[in-house]
């Protein structure tokens, strides 16, 4: 068996590694990325380790690993039985050559078309998608990297990925879904997941906290966020989108691995790049669009989206230009209240 990582940073490098160097996999795998000094800082190694953080302490992995080598040095995917693709939704597609003819190839980008779009671009190979449902940082605290600066901080969370009869045997952390369980396994991770996750950390940013689990212990911040989950759960269940159960339990879970300090999550990279965020396909207009539908209460998604405004420097007359262009709203009302829900005053 022979895989590669291509993008080894918090996700590849701390969460998908690992799980497979758990199923012993970990001396087959090969990293390719972009960052000239993460693969200098990865030369002459062969192995780091990931810290999984649980409720109230870490287990640490080591991670064996082959080499690390420059993204454009990919040439032939040949050797390769699975090739996993995590290096942002901006620069997926810049991959399409060099992938052609991977097979499989699994897609980990948060977006639910990736692996749709990279096959189009690529014209050939077997592309499937894959959710790696977990929070990782490359942030960890200093104390862990004086023992290993390749340290990451991850949770031990679900890796899914879109199986087939043909699937390589990845081991036992790889569930393998259907079409049904992963339309539901990413309504989960899309709406409950990704919205809270922007709600927090923006209006973190704006009280100037950190780390997410920061904000989420602040009783301005934290209730919002909670309310947030609430409402897109219900609406989630209402639409018959995700069983009552299953979007309970994954709510639940949400409120405890946003509060977990121990993961290091860092509100600088989850409130980046507010723009995009705001997308009329991206998590928060979506989602607001969701709740609004259903009949609930979307006023805190609408604080995320007033203070995810804030955070892009936008003032009154740009806010209003980005609801209406990037995130596509044409209902007066609806932008008037997003304008009109001051997330600076409810973190005041």
């Amino acid at each position: 068996m022979n895989i590669l990582i291509i993008g080894a940073g918090a996700v590849g490098r701390g969460f998908v590694a690992p799980v497979l160097a758990e199923a012993g996999l970990g001396a087959a795998i090969d990293f390719a990325d972009v960052d000239a000094g993460l693969l200098e800082r990865m030369a002459g190694r062969s192995r780091y380790r990931t810290a999984f953080a649980g409720p109230e302490a870490y287990r640490f992995v080591e991670v064996p690993f082959r080499r690390a080598l420059p993204a454009r040095d990919l040439v032939d995917l040949g050797p390769y039985d699975a090739v996993f693709v995590s290096v942002g939704v901006g620069r997926y597609r810049e991959l399409a050559a060099r992938l052609r003819g991977a097979a499989p190839c699994f897609v980990l980008e948060n977006t639910r078309d990736a692996a749709v779009r990279l096959a189009e671009a690529a014209g050939a190979g077997t592309f499937r998608f894959g959710i790696p449902d977990a929070i990782a940082s490359n942030v960890a605290p200093p104390d862990l990297l004086d023992g290993d600066p390749l340290t990451v901080v991850a949770e031990p969370g679900a890796l899914i990925l879109e199986g087939s009869e043909a699937a390589p045997d990845l081991g036992p952390g790889v569930t393998w879904a259907d079409t049904a369980a992963l339309e539901a396994h990413w309504a989960c991770k899309f709406f409950i997941h990704n919205t809270s996750h922007a709600i927090a950390a923006f209006l973190g940013r704006l009280a100037g906290h950190r780390f997410v689990h920061q904000a989420m212990a602040d009783n301005r911040i934290g209730p919002i966020v909670s309310r947030g989950m609430e409402e897109v759960t219900a609406a989630l269940v209402a639409f018959d989108m995700v069983d009552t159960g299953a979007a309970a339990a994954y709510r639940d879970r949400e409120q405890q691995r946003f509060a977990n300090p121990l993961l290091h999550d860092p509100i600088a990279r989850v409130a980046r790049d507010p723009r995009r965020k705001l997308a009329a396909d991206d998590r928060l207009v979506l989602a607001l669009q969701l709740v609004h539908r259903a009949g609930g209460d979307a006023t805190p998604i609408m604080l995320g989206m007033n203070a995810a405004l804030a955070c892009a420097g936008a003032d009154a007359a740009a806010a209003a230009d980005i609801l209406r262009g990037i995130s596509g709203l044409t209902d007066r009302d609806l932008i008037g209240r997003v304008l009109a829900a001051s997330a600076a005053a409810a973190v005041g």
